[in-house]
């Protein structure tokens, strides 16, 4: 762990030093890392900076003569920042590596797979998971406070029931800001 300290003190000190990205790339991808271990990198990797510094390693093309190096470096920088700085931009890279890995008879996916596969990885869609959730969680509460509704007078009830409609059609909405804007 010691030494997983010094090179985040060294990266962060210099976020721009190509070697000790690339280090701490790959120290991420060594299987003696353990889930602990990568949990650190990836915090680290959360620090802007460094996100750019991983992001101008691809803009590089660092380790590009080495194709599956590059591929699981830059898959494995993907995983580490959360996707760069920008969702938009990591979209787009990953398209790029798609091709890239295709051109080179590389699978990108099982590139991809290997790295999620490693002790410790992000979950693959926690988000999409958490949509799901709560999404179920307004429908329930629709319909559920529909049935209720019924048992109150005629005038109150229809009250009620629009203010219910526009209560979760609000959550609705709030729901898929959230899930869009990452």
């Amino acid at each position: 762990m010691a030494d997983i300290d010094a090179l985040i003190r060294n990266v962060r000190t210099q976020p721009r030093s190509v070697d000790s990205l690339l280090a701490l790339i790959d120290l991420y991808l060594d299987e003696t890392t353990s889930a602990a271990q990568r949990g650190v990198i990836r915090a680290a990797a959360a620090d802007p900076d460094l996100k750019t510094g991983f992001e101008n390693l691809y803009f590089e093309g660092e380790s590009m003569d080495q194709p599956d190096l590059f591929l699981r470096r830059m898959i494995a920088a993907l995983f580490m920042t959360a996707g760069f700085s920008d969702p938009d931009t990591a979209r787009r890279i990953v398209g790029e590596l798609r091709v890239f890995a295709e051109h080179h008879h590389l699978v990108f996916d099982a590139y991809r797979d290997a790295v999620r596969a490693l002790p410790g990885a992000r979950p693959v869609h926690p988000k999409r998971f958490r949509f799901l959730v709560m999404n179920g969680a307004l429908i329930g509460t629709l319909v559920l406070g529909t049935v209720a509704l019924q048992m109150m007078a005629e005038p109150l009830r229809i009250l009620v029931q629009i203010g219910l409609l526009l209560a979760v059609a609000g959550g609705q909405m709030a729901l898929l800001f959230w899930y869009f804007q990452m």
